[in-house]
């Protein structure tokens, strides 16, 4: 099983269990907001998941403990931190791409450039996530070459 696949099994079963009224409840009062749930319609849906889970920082395992639930290795924190480099700039891409305000056909060029600009930029240093990044600009090349 990929890494991906894997570690969003992993984070799913820790959603589910926190989304329990009496979990989400015992969160939001630790954290001050509640988890959003990745889904398959909503493209950025992953990506911002993972940067609420990271916000969290060291009162993830807090809120881990309360519910009873095991904590996020390390492993696993390293995986989104890097799964959030390269997901960052397409999902605030996407936000201008999709809007329904300002968004006119002289706004494609500009951000696909600076897009493939911050992944190519954001491959250093990248190892878990190096196949995503691949994958992200190869479809862009692809799709807009």
């Amino acid at each position: 099983m990929c890494v991906f696949n894997y570690f969003f099994k992993y984070f799913t079963k820790r959603y589910n269990a926190s989304n329990e009224s009496k979990a989400a409840d015992a969160a939001f009062e630790i954290l001050g907001y509640r988890f959003c749930r990745p889904c398959v319609t909503r493209w950025n849906s992953h990506y911002d998941a993972v940067s609420l889970v990271l916000k969290a920082g060291d009162m993830l395992n807090v809120v881990c403990i309360q519910l009873g639930l095991p904590q996020f290795q390390p492993q696993h924190m390293n995986f989104m931190r890097e799964y959030v480099t390269p997901m960052g700039p397409v999902a605030r891409a996407l936000g201008v791409l999709q809007g329904e305000k300002n968004c006119y056909f002289g706004y494609v060029i500009p951000n696909i450039s600076a897009l493939t600009e911050k992944l190519n930029a954001a491959t250093l240093g990248q190892h878990v996530t190096q196949p995503l990044q691949t994958a992200l600009l190869n479809g862009i090349k692809k799709r807009f070459s």
